[in-house]
Parts: C-alpha cells; structure tokens; sequence
C-alpha cells in the first residue's frame, strides 16, 4: 500500500509542477502557441534524440532479431486488448462520442515514457527504456490501423506527417548506426549534443502536460460522465487487466511486461485532434489523466506481485 502511495504521489506531483509551470508561462505567452512550440520541441528534437539514444546506446545483436519478433508480438496483444475494448464501447457510450472516444483507446501515448526516467523503483530501467523505444516503431502502424477502424484514415495520415517523420527518421538512424557497431566510431562531441536534446525531455514532457491539462480544463463543464467513466473503466482498468493475464499465463520477460502494462494502463493521449471534438477529447484527455495517479500504481503493483 505505501508504494501505491508513494508513486501516486509522484506522478501527481510530476503533474502538479507542469501545471503549475505552464500557468505562469502562459501569463507571457498565448496558450496555444506556447504547446505548438512545446510539440515542435518535443517531436522534433528531444524525443528523437531520446528515442535514437535508446536503441543506439543498448541495442545487442544478440537476440535482437527475438526482440523485434516479440516486441511486435506484444504490441498486437496490446492492440487487441484495446480493439476488445472498442467492441464493448460500441455498446455502452452514445454514438456520437463513440469514433473520438474509440480512436483515443486505440491510439498509444507517447508521453508516458518519462515514467520510464522518473521511477527507477518501479524496475522501469534502461532496458526498460529500449524496449519501449523498440515498441514506438510500431506506433505509427498502430496509428494508421486505428484511424482506419474509425474512419479517420486521412487525418491521422495529415498529422503523421507533419508530427511523426522526426521521430522514424531518428528511429531508423538510430537502428541502423547500432546494428554497424558504430557506437565506438561516432565522435564524442557529437553524442554530447544528442544527449543534451534528449535531457529536454523530461522537463519538456512536464511543461507539454501541464499546458494542456491546463488548456482541457477550459472545457469542462456539462460533461457527459458516464461516457466518460466507461473511457476510463475500458481503458485504465480492462486494457491492463487483459494485458496482466497475458503476461502472467506466458511468463512475459519483466522489462516487456512492464512496458506492456505502461502503455495499456497510459491516460488519453492530448494529441490527438479533430474538428468539432475538441470539448470530449480534452475532456477524456483530462479526467484519465487525472485517474492515471491512482490507476498506473495500482497497475504497477500488480504487476509487481508477479514478479
């Protein structure tokens, strides 16, 4: 129980001070050109250098091929988990909020990977770090699939573009460099500069999450609250249920499973937009974020018995 407490208070914390940061920076700067920056930083320059730090720095040929295997693998037990969710949601929320609603289950947030740089005690470790980097290649197909079953195909495509080809560029880079053994032929100064982008991300993540919670809040009001407690109910605990019984009946390898467990119990993710959704997606956006302090320990904790 103290470690639930421990961690919730951590994360909440974490959210606090993005909140708190965001408010006093948009006194001087307009609200929505403050997170477009953010984004552009973050998707542009200290992700990608995180993420091509990951797979460069402890990348191993040996077993690597196994690891592509597997982590592709797990994302599809992940995805099912959330098309199982989907179906159930169909039923349950009202139509109209159902494509949004259903998109955001499907879709994988990218901004828990600071919960793999903050929680050391969860056991969320480096190698815990380059298997979540392994499972963001599959993001992008992920991506594509989900908005197809929505019926959102050319928006995703729209903003893939635009956001993405950063991140697969410093992907692909980064797995190319690893796989020729280049990490000892690269000069220093040059992985000096990558790993000061990537030491952006953390307080970066901080202030993007702080400013749209920030911005979500605008929008509440009138909420529809059991659509909304359905979202969280699928999301937060019956994708990662699903996903502990898959890892408890095969015996997943730890630093798999606790990234599996991490992305399936993440909040909404508050980049994804559509026109004329802007009140439920804030709105779902900002209420699982707010239940992610209680419900990702718990997660964690559980998982934690297994192992």
């Amino acid at each position: 129980m103290a470690d639930i407490i421990y961690t919730a208070i951590y994360i909440f914390a974490f959210l606090f001070t993005g909140v708190s940061a965001a408010f006093f920076i948009n006194k001087r700067m307009p609200q929505d050109s403050f997170l477009n920056l953010l984004n552009l930083l973050i998707l542009s320059l200290s992700l990608p250098a995180l993420l091509f730090l990951m797979l460069f720095k402890f990348f191993s040929q040996n077993g690597i091929v196994e690891d592509f295997f597997l982590t592709g693998l797990y994302t599809l037990i992940v995805l099912s988990s959330a098309i199982l969710s989907v179906f159930i949601l169909k039923f349950t929320v009202k139509k109209n909020d159902f494509k949004t609603a259903a998109l955001m289950l499907l879709f994988p947030n990218v901004f828990v990977f600071p919960l793999i740089l903050i929680y050391g005690e969860l056991g969320l470790n480096h190698s815990c770090a380059f298997v979540f980097a392994l499972f963001s290649i599959f993001f992008i197909p992920v991506g594509f699939v989900s908005s197809t079953l929505v019926k959102k195909r050319d928006a995703f495509i729209k903003g893939a573009k635009r956001r993405f080809l950063p991140l697969i560029f410093s992907q692909l880079v980064g797995l190319i460099f690893a796989a020729f053994s280049f990490q000892e032929r690269l000069p220093w100064f040059v992985t000096a500069q990558v790993e000061t982008l990537a030491l952006l991300t953390l307080p970066l993540f901080m202030l993007f999450l702080g400013a749209s919670l920030l911005r979500a809040f605008k929008f509440l009001g009138k909420e529809n609250y059991q659509s909304i407690f359905i979202f969280i109910l699928l999301k937060q605990v019956l994708m990662p249920l699903v996903v502990f019984i898959f890892i408890y009946v095969f015996n997943v390898e730890y630093r798999f499973g606790a990234v599996m467990i991490l992305l399936s119990s993440s909040p909404a993710s508050s980049m994804i937009s559509s026109a004329g959704e802007e009140k439920l997606e804030a709105q779902l956006f900002f209420w699982s974020t707010a239940a992610t302090v209680i419900l990702m320990p718990l997660s964690f904790n559980l998982l934690g018995k297994l192992y």
